[in-house]
């Protein structure tokens, strides 16, 4: 979205159809709590990298254990 009145108020949204979601950190690091166990895509988007197209990595959160993922846009 934009103002019509001021083009450099903008926001984006990027709407997810589950409660497990994470905005970055200024560090780059995010966490997902209580995601339970099983295999999953993981996206990653930001509108002025990577064209605005999303990053997508597929992980598996194993019972009681936490994942790891890294994702880099260039």
């Amino acid at each position: 979205m934009q103002c019509d009145q001021h083009e450099f108020m903008q926001v984006w949204a990027l709407p997810v159809t589950n409660p497990y979601y994470a905005v970055v950190g200024v560090d780059g690091k995010f966490e997902i709590k209580d995601v339970p166990a099983g295999k999953y895509k993981l996206v990653a988007w930001h509108p002025a990298l990577n064209k605005g197209k999303p990053i997508e990595q597929e992980i598996e959160v194993k019972d009681g254990a936490s994942a790891s993922a890294k994702f880099e846009f260039k």
